[in-house]
């Protein structure tokens, strides 16, 4: 197993799209679409490799913040994670924490203040356990919704 920033070649945006099919089928989300080619643009993936298969990813992305916000001063860099996906077989393995350690890791070796992400998920209660008990970060605001 091995976790690393990788390039995006044809293959690999192959295969990483073969993963995204698989993770809007299973539903987790409510409002997860699969990715497309152009979807890759601007963005950097850390992968999680076994026998160089890609059986988790995250999608990053550094930013500058152009405003005040209640939780990021005007100019603060950040690295923006725009998605965490984990094979549903290799989940709670310590993969996921694995990638946020390293994206962690790299954020901090680039000189960023802060990482951020947004997690459009049905278990609300399994991700804010994963992300603010594993990972350590900090709940910033949740957005709710009655479909009538």
């Amino acid at each position: 197993m091995e976790i690393k920033e990788i390039e995006l070649t044809k293959d690999r945006i192959e295969e990483l799209i073969k993963l995204s099919i698989d993770w809007e089928n299973e539903n987790i989300t409510s409002t997860y679409m699969k990715n497309e080619y152009e979807d890759f643009k601007d963005y950097r993936v850390i992968a999680c490799l076994e026998d160089d298969k890609i059986i988790g990813y995250a999608f990053i992305h550094s930013l500058i913040q152009d405003k005040d916000v209640h939780v990021m001063e005007k100019n603060s860099k950040y690295m923006y994670v725009e998605e965490l996906y984990v094979k549903r077989e290799y989940r709670s393995k310590g993969l996921g924490k694995l990638l946020m350690d390293y994206v962690i890791d790299l954020s901090k070796n680039e000189g960023l203040d802060y990482v951020y992400l947004v997690t459009p998920t049905k278990n609300y209660k399994a991700i804010l356990h994963f992300y603010i008990d594993e990972i350590g970060m900090d709940f910033y605001h949740a957005a709710l919704y009655k479909k009538l």
